[in-house]
């Protein structure tokens, strides 16, 4: 699903992503970013990497990237988890269910300044990896979400009636 530009994380140093996903097959998939490999405009982007563990992609030059990992997994397809990653300053914070599922750190500290769009299942507009299962409630912030904040996602509340400044983005699929 293309949501459009982002213009609120444009270059932004600190940002949280969060959704309720349901896999019908673990393994790589995507689940919310904005990546033209082939056109120099990667952003940054969700997903699951080959290995299960949440994947947290990042460009600070549309070129070049990181990849930064969850220590826990996505462990079994046809369960719901939720999912989130906070970024602030080239620290990436993951959380599974609303527990931390690791931190990882890259000297990578903000997205790439560059009008691009973003998707929901996928990272660019062709089908290139991408998400297989359901999905609810993908919301993106333009600041570190609080473990509170976390949590009371993961207790299935509204995003909209979060404590502290509203989600950019809202999607309830």
């Amino acid at each position: 699903i293309n949501v459009g530009n982002m213009t609120a994380i444009q270059g932004a140093s600190t940002f949280s992503i969060a959704a309720w996903i349901n896999v019908d097959s673990t393994g790589q998939q995507r689940i919310f970013g904005s990546w033209e490999a082939s056109a120099s405009k990667r952003l940054a982007g969700l997903g699951i990497h080959t290995n299960n563990k949440l994947l947290l992609q990042i460009s600070s030059n549309g070129t070049t990237f990181d990849q930064l990992f969850s220590t826990s997994t996505i462990a079994s397809a046809g369960t719901w988890y939720h999912v989130a990653v906070t970024f602030s300053s080239g620290t990436a914070e993951f959380y599974i269910d609303g527990v931390s599922a690791g931190t990882d750190t890259s000297s990578i500290t903000s997205i790439y300044n560059v009008s691009n769009d973003y998707f929901i299942g996928s990272f660019v507009a062709s089908t290139t990896v991408p998400f297989d299962g359901k999905m609810g409630q993908v919301c993106v912030f333009d600041y570190a979400l609080s473990t509170d904040q976390i949590t009371y996602l993961y207790n299935l509340n509204d995003p909209m009636a979060i404590t502290g400044t509203k989600p950019i983005a809202y999607y309830s699929l």
